[in-house]
């Protein structure tokens, strides 16, 4: 029976963090049921300079450096000056499982996690892993939606309806110089599609809430819709150079995050920015929110459910506020029909500089949401009680 001081099941963005930051004073080791940490086609990689200074990335990973945002709607486009990174998503996860390593993480390929077992107070003491127990003095679940250990430890109980899902693929020639375009409308009702530069490729995609896709009357698949999609793209080459495709769950931020000995991270509880659906920076926030806590109760020997609560506060203080009024603007924007979507992406293009940073950072307060949102409609007031409802 293996036994460690910490155990991690999952090998994304999040568990690698959280092992990365840890691992040189503790001994971490890491469960991840694929069996190559490079074939992780779930993400199209874009993100921000911040993300890259925060966590120590280096450029070189970057297929691609964009410096133009654009916003399309069915009769409008907004550009917006804004600097960001297109990873090579497997080469990404790569560098950072080497440097959890390196730091002295034990990373175990090809292992499912399947359960966990409790001691008489109901406390965690446990996973089980291709039918052998592996026991640990605490336990972090990022194996993303999945949430393989927190489903049941944490009571998690997502409604469907919360989940977004998208598919994307990468597409041989470079079409998008510099550019990261999201296109709003029929083209992914409930959600968006999009095109970012990735070098000498191109990724595609399109996405949707379960949700407000029904709400938007749409019909047929994620691949009719990017079929569709590519086509009015016109672009030189189709051949497909890579799929990705995956899901996150998008829903009220209460959710616990820790119990006796034990943590979530990640897409595990929803750690995904609600508006443009920005998932590793995040991500790899909550975990290092949660390694800071984690070292402060290994040092006082206090892994109890009270000191790990210090976890799910950092991420209240840090994230909670900001999330909920993105989580208003994703109720109202992703709902809005044609000629409110071109008010929307109108309103956008009028920003000022300071007002860019804020929206593409996440950092809007309520009054300049109302500035680039179109005329108040009955039926959005409606919406805003449901949502303060939930």
């Amino acid at each position: 029976m293996d036994r460690h001081d910490i155990a991690v099941v999952g090998a994304g963005p999040a568990g690698l963090q959280y092992a990365r930051e840890l691992a040189d004073e503790y001994d971490v080791a890491i469960y991840e049921k694929d069996s190559d940490i490079t074939d992780r086609k779930k993400s199209t990689g874009g993100t921000f300079p911040e993300m890259m200074d925060e966590f120590n990335i280096p450029e070189s990973l970057a297929m691609a450096e964009t410096d133009e945002v654009v916003f399309v709607s069915p009769d409008s486009r907004s550009r917006l000056n804004v600097d960001g990174f297109v990873l090579e998503y497997g080469d990404f996860l790569e560098y950072i499982s080497e440097e959890a390593q390196n730091h002295g993480a034990e990373l175990n390929l090809d292992s499912n996690v399947t359960g966990y077992d409790t001691d008489t107070k109901g406390a965690i003491n446990s996973i089980n892993v291709d039918g052998e127990k592996v026991e640990a003095d605490l336990f972090v679940d990022a194996s993303g939606p999945e949430a393989v250990i927190a489903q049941d430890y944490l009571g998690l109980n997502p409604n469907e309806d919360d989940r977004w899902i998208g598919v994307e693929q990468e597409l041989r020639g470079g079409y998008y110089d510099g550019q990261m375009v999201f296109e709003f409308g029929d083209v992914a009702p409930g959600g968006y599609a999009w095109a970012f530069d990735a070098g000498e490729n191109t990724k595609v995609g399109v996405c949707w809430s379960k949700e407000f896709f029904r709400k938007q009357d749409g019909e047929g698949t994620l691949q009719d819709y990017l079929q569709d999609w590519i086509a009015q793209l016109e672009l030189e080459n189709n051949s497909v150079e890579e799929v990705h495709a995956g899901s996150a769950f998008s829903y009220p931020f209460d959710v616990d995050r820790s119990d006796d000995r034990f943590l979530a991270v990640g897409d595990t509880v929803a750690s995904i920015n609600p508006l443009l659906l920005e998932g590793i920076r995040p991500g790899m926030q909550s975990a290092r929110y949660a390694a800071e806590i984690t070292y402060d109760a290994m040092e006082q020997s206090d892994l109890s459910a009270r000191k790990l609560r210090g976890y799910d506060q950092k991420w209240a203080e840090e994230k909670g506020k900001s999330f909920r009024k993105q989580k208003l603007a994703q109720e109202l924007v992703y709902q809005l029909n044609e000629e409110r979507l071109n008010q929307f992406v109108e309103k956008v293009d009028e920003l000022d500089e300071n007002l860019v940073e804020d929206f593409v950072h996440y950092d809007l307060n309520l009054r300049d949401m109302w500035q680039i949102y179109p005329s108040i409609k009955g039926r959005d007031l409606a919406r805003v009680g449901r949502f303060i409802s939930k």
